[in-house]
């Protein structure tokens, strides 16, 4: 680690996982990583050697690095500068208060912040800025007016242009629309720009006032609005000449802009008309079928705006017919929807799906209820479509999205609420495991949320350092961390927080003068609520209402010759000359007093008076100026700036550097003219002989000069070499603005807000999720003092960023569990106290259930209320719920018959304070999540549902039966699925206990005891009905993770139409029907082969994704020789013939034997395949290469070897699990895959691994060992090089590998693997050792000579020594 200036590190790049990592693992001095999240022009690119980082301090004082931003700005931008470009930027984030910047972003996913008063943006918006300042460790950006120059408009002209009845419509729009107040601002101060703003407020905001009006009452007024907007639009575009004033590129970007506000405007007109003529039904209708059949719409953006514009206005609709759009989607691969126009389409309609729903799951976190299961079920649908289908790059929101999905996934696994919430925690800044979305598991929500859950492997590293300032204490992120400062602290303050109090996140929080916990304190609720209301009042106190009691700060008078800040406070204008006063007052942590400067004090050109917005900053705070006392005037003191406007032109003007200028005067006697510069500085400035004679030079002609000499401070001279662009304005205050900004003194912490570093931008917004986690968090914690504290710590975050509507949730949430603990204190609930919470309950809430809660217990004693407590005891929303009606109801019945409180009915009251400490009660079962088009339950094999009809167990289990194999029939008929058997009507595990009950081993007396016995029962009975050669279609297995007992049983789609009892079954949603219609059947027929096509060209384009679910290709073909009449009874006992079935059912996508090319893998690691081979070792895996680009893993020997299109079987022993698959392409190519990845894959399914270019060779090797490659180049000389495992790219079987040459050469002949016991024998060949563009370490012989074979087996036989 090299150190610079400016806490300016160098780190080296660890590069062992290769370039496909979105960060750096930076190593540190003391061998430790950090990681780095990468830029966006830094993703995908080779990884340097080291990288220069800048080191800052965390709260606690431990070292963080993050990207030097404004070294990267400064190569990207210090030319351009120079030359006093503009530059294009997009609209990120817009300030949520007043004073606050706007977050941009620019073509290298660089972020900056933006000060901006006087202009309204709007995110997404393409702006032009300009920079002010930018120097080696800081730069600002100011918006930049250059190349526009607009005519006013005024609102007689405008009313008359967009043909509205009369301008009091005008007003009536600016009254009733809110969003229009800064163009109705600007408008009033005659700002030309108001109608831009006007119509870009319009565009951003037009979707909530579309779905909060009321449209069939007030049509008239939107109607008028999108008639307006789009009227304005096209008249500014043709028919007037608005934008004759603007540069070409910039008028081009305006045409864009409007023609899109045209553009947005037309799916709202279409969708008020078809609300207003109450034709929602048919147009909903009309496009689902369309999407369902062709998969394709024209013009698919506007019609799913119109389509989601109807759901939003009429938020019923979607539950309905959500899952006819899933099932659309799903039946098309996920190509389809990635590709323009689709893509936006999708995205941006299911981001306002996602945004409506996630208000009422916000607002009660909890999915007790069937209909809260389903909402949470639709949402993480919605979620997990978009995610498959975004860019990460390219969607503003795909980080939070991925947040939201695994906190809602939490809800309906709430066992593995503590993984999921950490992951949750961990995406929000960009650090999730990709493989936990995929297309293909979306049609399974058991799968997708079982995916989720899955405990990956947590990464080596942590994420780095980000940090939000708030007006009186900032929240730091790091790692995973989280930690709070108060302003006023000082460096060497302690964390308040005991330790275990708060235990997610490790929150620490930094502020003095708050009593801490005693060992009994901290026992007491009542204790908490003091302490955290306490830390609330002090983080957010401004900062002038602090008052250190610790510090006492002298300050002194300066003397003449000291250098102190100062502040303007205003400008006395010189009335008789031309050198006005500039008030102030010190402003140092030094020195005290006030003064003056003069003007000549600062510049050389005169001036009668400054306008105020010269001297202030661009969000209205006062600027901090170096000034030099040059005089004391009794009490007053005389400032100077001369000193600093000099070191400011040393560093940054130039000879050559060009500058805009307005003339002043001419002297001549020197010939020349003196000039204000657009920087602020004075000039003397040359006319060349050769300047054009239509150039005329005069007071106020603006030219462009080149700068010739910056020697002499007082007198920059500069030569003239044309008139400035028309459209550029020198003015006196602006250019004196420029030069007070440019010299203004700025500390770290100034320079941090300017540069806008993604690593150190904490948003409110991600602040905001943080504090759903916490809320998270708190309702699954099991005792209410946890939850109040995990409460409590979410309020102080919505404190700090200002929140008070969440802190408010957050409060009535926590103060209501106090009345838990009152109760447990008290035996009673103080009706008064719950009373005052009734008018804060918001209906639907999570509070709204705790208080209903308490109110139920607050009836112990009161009869009033008997007959409701029965009913919420029948009927609860929750099993928490109904345990406290029966329990209050059971109490009154008590103490009713007694006539008072019996020993009984204290232990219930006991009981109900037992319960109330407890916050919240995990289902420990397994939840599977809804039926759909792909998925059905069933909670018995044998038990059939009740439908009144008496019936014999025998003819019980036969309906039953029927029942689940016309089901599989319906699976095989459509696109194949999964059939859960115990899973209760809820959607819960409940297991099969009492099957076993009920059924026998075939041919025996014996009842079945164990779920492999009730698989093979299940397994036989699909055989009877089906087949042998249709049953192949169907898998049976146990699901592992269900701790009572359920059975998996997955279909896949057949060829041919399958029929049970002469009747073909298919699936529609979420139920399985007959075909009855004769020529209905006659299509289906005909069509189903090319539809089983269709689904295995779908199949071919999953992007590499885990096919769980994908037809068994000519599986029909495959087993046709075998025939239901060859299989007896005591045949499918023979372990051999149970072998060959599963072999044959293996689906093989292969070129015939003929184009099969092998797969070499290592001449002397042992991989010994058969039981009856000598050596053979039960292996833990066995891995098939098949095809161009397929793998099949097996736990069983399913001898796929002896399949001609086999390229490479291996074994996988269990000593090789913590090991790697390195596979070897054409071209150098390497990578290297952790084994357990391996395990991961479902058994007996083609999946696919990375196919640019064959596969050569393959080998399990393990951390320490290394890869020998032998290239040919161009002469046919031979090299080798030992390439160790650690240095190889890590990724998945889909990852692109790395080449590990950096030059050409002919072919590469020979791979193996070396022991690290050997690679001692390797040194000269090793990386390190060789030049960056050497091929290898020479071998002494040619691919042509007679020695080659026997050279090369020298070096193979020391391999493995």
């Amino acid at each position: 680690m090299d150190e610079l200036n400016n806490n300016l590190v160098t780190l080296s790049v660890n590069r062992s996982y290769g370039n496909n990592e979105d960060f750096f693992r930076l190593i540190l001095p003391d061998g430790r990583e950090f990681t780095l999240k990468k830029i966006a022009f830094q993703r995908g690119q080779p990884l340097p050697e080291t990288l220069l980082c800048q080191e800052k301090k965390g709260f606690n004082g431990e070292s963080y690095y993050i990207h030097y931003v404004a070294g990267y700005v400064r190569n990207f931008y210090l030319a351009g500068f120079r030359r006093g470009d503009d530059f294009e930027f997009r609209v990120d984030r817009v300030p949520e208060n007043p004073g606050e910047p706007y977050t941009l972003i620019d073509q290298y996913g660089i972020q900056f912040r933006l000060y901006e008063r006087n202009t309204r943006l709007v995110a997404g918006q393409s702006v032009h800025c300009s920079f002010s300042k930018l120097e080696s460790n800081f730069f600002s950006l100011v918006l930049s007016e250059r190349g526009v120059a607009l005519p006013l408009l005024s609102a007689d002209e405008a009313v008359c242009a967009v043909g509205l009845p009369r301008e009091s419509m005008l007003r009536r729009m600016f009254r009733e629309l809110p969003f229009l107040d800064q163009a109705r601002e600007e408008l009033a101060a005659n700002r030309a720009s108001w109608v831009l703003t006007a119509l870009r407020a319009i565009k951003a905001n037009i979707a909530e006032s579309f779905v909060n009006f009321d449209i069939r009452r007030r049509h008239r007024l939107i109607e008028l609005v999108l008639e307006a907007t789009c009227r304005m639009a096209l008249y500014l575009l043709e028919g007037s000449p608005f934008l004759r004033g603007t540069t070409p590129q910039r008028r081009h970007e305006l045409q864009d802009e409007l023609t899109s506000i045209i553009e947005a405007m037309t799916p709202y007109q279409r969708a008020l008309e078809i609300i207003t003529s109450n034709h929602e039904e048919a147009f909903i209708n009309s496009l689902l079928d369309k999407l369902k059949e062709s998969g394709f719409l024209y013009h698919p953006t506007l019609q799913f705006s119109i389509l989601m514009l109807i759901f939003r206005h009429q938020p019923k609709r979607i539950g309905e017919k959500f899952g006819r759009i899933y099932d659309a989607i799903m039946q098309w691969n996920l190509p389809t929807w990635t590709n323009e126009p689709f893509r936006s389409a999708f995205i941006e309609q299911f981001e306002l799906y996602i945004r409506d729903m996630r208000k009422a799951i916000d607002l009660c976190p909890q999915a007790d209820t069937a209909d809260e299961k389903l909402r949470v079920e639709s949402i993480l649908k919605a979620l997990a479509l978009q995610l498959c289908i975004a860019d990460p790059d390219n969607f503003q929101h795909y980080n939070r999205n991925r947040s939201l999905y695994y906190r809602y996934v939490s809800l309906l696994r709430p066992s593995s609420s503590d993984i999921l919430l950490d992951k949750a925690f961990r995406a929000l800044g960009g650090y999730y495991c990709l493989s936990d979305i995929s297309y293909n598991q979306i049609k399974e929500p058991m799968l997708m949320m079982t995916s989720a859950a899955y405990n990956t492997a947590p990464m080596a590293t942590s994420p780095g350092l980000s940090r939000f300032v708030g007006t009186a204490a900032d929240i730091q992120l790091f790692g995973s961390a989280i930690s709070i400062k108060a302003h006023k602290e000082q460096a060497n303050c302690t964390n308040l927080l005991p330790a275990g109090m708060v235990d997610w996140l490790s929150p620490e929080i930094y502020l003095s003068g708050i009593k801490r916990f005693t060992a009994a304190t901290l026992k007491k609720i009542k204790s908490h609520r003091d302490f955290w209301n306490n830390v609330i009042h002090d983080l957010t106190l401004a900062p002038e209402s602090v008052v250190s009691k610790d510090i006492e700060i002298i300050r002194t008078p300066p003397s003449p010759g000291d250098e102190v800040l100062i502040v303007i406070d205003s400008v006395t204008p010189d009335p008789t000359g031309n050198n006005p006063r500039f008030n102030c007052h010190i402003d140092d942590e030094r020195f005290y007093g006030e003064g003056f400067f003069m003007r000549n004090s600062l510049v050389g050109y005169n001036m009668r008076g400054v306008e105020r917005f010269a001297y202030t900053g661009i969000d209205g705070r006062p600027i901090h100026l170096v000034a030099r006392v040059v005089a004391q005037h009794d009490d007053e003191y005389e400032f100077s700036l001369l000193e600093e406007v000099h070191r400011w032109i040393e560093a940054n003007l130039w000879v050559g550097q060009e500058v805009n200028a307005v003339i002043a005067g001419f002297n001549h006697l020197t010939e020349e003219y003196s000039a204000i510069s657009e920087l602020g500085i004075g000039m003397l400035l040359h006319a060349p002989d050769d300047l054009p004679e239509e150039v005329t030079l005069g007071p106020q002609t603006i030219v462009r000069a080149m700068i010739t000499q910056t020697s002499d401070r007082e007198h920059i001279r500069a030569r003239i070499i044309g008139l400035a662009d028309p459209q550029v304005y020198v003015v006196k205050d602006h250019a004196l603005s420029t030069l007070l900004h440019n010299i203004e003194y700025t500390d770290d912490i100034e320079d941090e807000s300017n540069i806008a570093d993604e690593s150190e931008n904490l948003s409110r917004e991600t602040i905001r999720e943080i504090v759903e986690l916490y809320r998270m968090k708190a309702v699954g914690c099991d005792d209410v003092m946890s939850a109040y504290d995990n409460l409590c710590f979410g309020r102080v975050l919505a404190a700090i960023i200002g929140d008070r509507s969440l802190e408010s949730e957050l409060e009535l949430h926590a103060e209501l569990l106090l009345l838990h603990v009152d109760f447990a204190d008290n035996r009673r609930v103080d009706v008064a106290t719950l009373e005052q919470f009734r008018p804060l309950i918001r209906p639907g809430s999570l509070a709204e259930r705790i208080f209903r809660r308490m109110e139920m217990v607050s009836w112990l004693g009161s009869h009033d209320h008997d007959q409701d407590l029965w009913l919420q005891s029948q009927q609860p929303d929750s099993e928490l719920e109904g345990k406290f009606a029966r329990m209050v109801l059971s109490y009154n019945m008590l103490v009713a018959s007694s006539m008072q409180e019996n020993d009984y009915a204290r232990r219930i009251k006991d009981d109900i304070s037992a319960l109330l400490k407890v916050n919240n009660e995990r289902i420990s079962l397994k939840y599977y999540g809804c039926e759909s088009q792909y998925t059905e339950f069933k909670s018995s094999l044998v038990f059939c549902a009740n439908d009144g009809v008496k019936r014999s167990p025998e003819e019980a289990l036969r309906k039953q039966h029927h029942e689940i194999m016309h089901i599989i029939a319906g699976f095989m008929n459509t696109t194949g699925g999964k059939l859960y058997i115990g899973v209760n009507d809820q959607h819960f595990e409940r297991g099969l206990d009492e099957d076993f009950k009920a059924l026998r081993l075939p041919y025996s007396p014996d009842l079945l005891k164990r779920m492999d016995e009730l698989l093979n029962y299940l397994t036989l009975r699909v055989r009877s009905y089906f087949g042998t050669t249709t049953a192949t279609l169907v898998d049976i297995a146990v699901d592992e993770e269900s701790t009572k007992g359920v059975l998996i049983v997955t279909i896949k789609p057949s060829r041919q139409p399958v029929k049970l009892d002469d009747t073909i079954y298919v699936r529609l949603s979420t139920s399985t029907m007959p075909i009855v219609d004769r020529e209905e059947i006659r299509r289906f027929v005909e069509q189903r082969a090319l539809a089983y096509e269709d689904m295995m060209k779908m199949s071919e384009h999953d992007n590499g994704e885990n096919e769980d679910t994908k037809p068994a290709a000519e599986a029909e073909k495959t087993i046709k020789a075998i025939t239901p009449a060859d299989l007896r009874s005591e045949e499918l006992e023979s372990e051999n013939l149970r072998k060959r079935i599963e072999s044959i059912s293996v689906p093989i996508d292969a070129p015939a034997a003929t184009e099969a090319v092998p797969v070499k893998t290592s001449l002397w690691r042992p991989n010994v395949l058969h039981s009856d081979d000598v050596n053979y070792v039960v292996p833990e895996l066995y891995l098939y290469f098949v095809g161009d680009h397929h793998y099949i893993v097996s736990k069983h020997d399913i001898y796929v070897d002896m399949d001609p299109s086999c390229r490479l079987a291996m074994v996988i022993c269990q000593a090789d699990l913590d090991s790697y698959l390195v596979m070897a392409y054409k071209g150098e190519q390497l990578i290297r895959v952790p084994v357990r990845q391996l395990l991961d894959k479902t058994e007996k399914t083609n999946h696919r691994h990375w196919s640019d270019q064959p596969l050569e060779w393959a080998c399990i090797a393990g951390e320490n060992d290394a890869v020998l490659s032998i290239h040919a180049d161009s002469s046919g000389a031979l090299h080798y090089r030992a390439t160790p495992v650690t240095m190889i790219s890590r990724g998945s079987m889909t990852n692109a590998p790395d080449r590990i040459l950096n030059v050409n050469v002919d072919h590469t002949p020979v791979w193996e693997l070396i022991a690290a016991e050997s690679l001692g024998f390797f040194e000269k060949a090793l990386p390190d050792k060789l030049h960056t563009r050497q091929t290898g370490y020479t071998l002494r012989t040619r691919i042509d000579q007679p020695d080659c074979d026997e050279q090369i087996q020298k070096l193979l036989n020391t391999c493995n020594l």
